[in-house]
């Protein structure tokens, strides 16, 4: 979820007419905003492949047997864009937009043709208009600040319109994050930036890239460039705080917390033991049941530039994160273990990973630019 959220309908009590023992595939979908509403329109371009209009159809199903009103207008983006927005949809509560992207970010990071105008006409008809995102990578949104909500999808497979309907409906709560950091421009991505010239091939078809390990999130949060949303964000349906933050040199096994939740991850399968804990308190502060995905990420070492001059580390990592589920007003505290490797460089001199050695920055966020608590562990 990327903005504030509300189920459309109180329908979380309220079970379809499906088999219940169907199962979903894709119910952490990312949401940016809902309204509540008891009437629906859903636009669904029949010239889409099979599998989205199946989806779609899904959709539709689940959505009826909830008891929600759904009409349909027309079948053609431009016939929209163009022709029935103004009035066709400024009688609706909530109009609902399906947009799809399928052209590689190599080309540009838009919509597919016509979809940034049927959704601008849609919205400016009626500003509680919803839309939902199909696409496999980053889009822009120059409409963002004129639509109620956005439920990013991405690629749901098989079972995404059951998915989609049992998240705008309030039967499954949000709890995705974005797996990468979506772009406020198109000029503002690190591959069309003018201080990086070597990204065309030289003559000898060698391409350098000098930005190192600060790659996809960690370039944004290393050049201090405004995103239109950050690595890992993410709303639901409620909202959570953080508080008794704590950076303990200690296993997160020895810091058990007292209602069993103990979360680890690792980089990889054979990592060392943790060394260090993060532990805080999580607390649903909304209304209703949620997940939360508190995060923790690690910078450089304070003396990395004289200590390990020949060592890259980036401005910015994620170590650790956890899934959180809690009920409304309930607390519960969550550890985050950090392990070796994860604070190791590979030395090239010895060919080996090396422990970087030093005071190195933590951070406890909701996201890579949304940091709650910051703290450091001494290695």
């Amino acid at each position: 979820m990327l903005e504030n959220a509300g189920a459309l309908g109180d329908t979380r009590e309220r079970r379809s007419r499906r088999s219940s023992g169907r199962p979903r595939t894709c119910g952490h979908g990312l949401m940016i905003a809902l309204t509540a509403t008891n009437l629906v329109v859903l636009m669904l371009g029949l010239m889409q492949p099979l599998d989205i209009m199946l989806n779609g159809l899904a959709i539709v199903n689940l959505i009826i047997a909830a008891g929600i009103a759904v009409e349909f207008c027309g079948h053609y983006v431009w016939f929209y864009a163009k022709a029935r927005a103004d009035w066709c949809f400024r009688l609706l509560l909530t109009p609902i937009v399906f947009a799809f992207a399928n052209s590689p970010a190599e080309t540009g990071l838009t919509l597919d043709d016509g979809l940034d105008e049927l959704v601008t006409k849609v919205a400016a008809a009626n500003p509680n208009t919803v839309v939902v995102l199909n696409n496999a990578e980053p889009v822009l949104m120059p409409w963002l600040d004129d639509v109620a909500a956005v439920l990013e999808m991405l690629y749901p497979n098989q079972e995404g319109g059951w998915a989609t309907a049992d998240l705008l409906l309030g039967n499954s709560v949000p709890q995705g994050r974005l797996p990468v950091a979506y772009p406020a421009s198109l000029a503002s991505t690190m591959t069309r930036n003018p201080d990086y010239p070597e990204r065309v091939a030289t003559e000898s078809g060698n391409a350098t890239f000098s930005e190192g390990l600060d790659i996809g999130y960690r370039w944004y949060v290393h050049t201090n460039t405004s995103v239109l949303f950050p690595f890992g964000y993410g709303l639901s349906y409620t909202s959570f705080e953080y508080s008794n933050p704590n950076f303990a040199a200690a296993s997160p096994s020895q810091q058990q917390s007292p209602s069993g939740l103990n979360y680890e991850v690792s980089c990889s399968p054979d990592d060392a033991d943790a060394v260090f804990s993060v532990s805080f308190k999580v607390t649903n502060t909304g209304s209703v049941k949620g997940v939360e995905v508190p995060q923790v990420y690690i910078g450089p070492p304070a003396d990395a530039a004289s200590t390990y001059p020949d060592a890259q580390f980036a401005a910015i990592a994620l170590v650790g994160f956890a899934n959180v589920e809690l009920e409304a007003g309930a607390s519960t505290s969550v550890s985050i273990g950090i392990r070796e490797k994860q604070l190791s460089f590979y030395n090239v001199n010895t060919t080996s990973w090396e422990v970087a050695k030093g005071e190195r920055p933590v951070y406890i966020s909701k996201n890579a630019e949304d940091a709650v608590f910051s703290g450091h562990v001494q290695v």
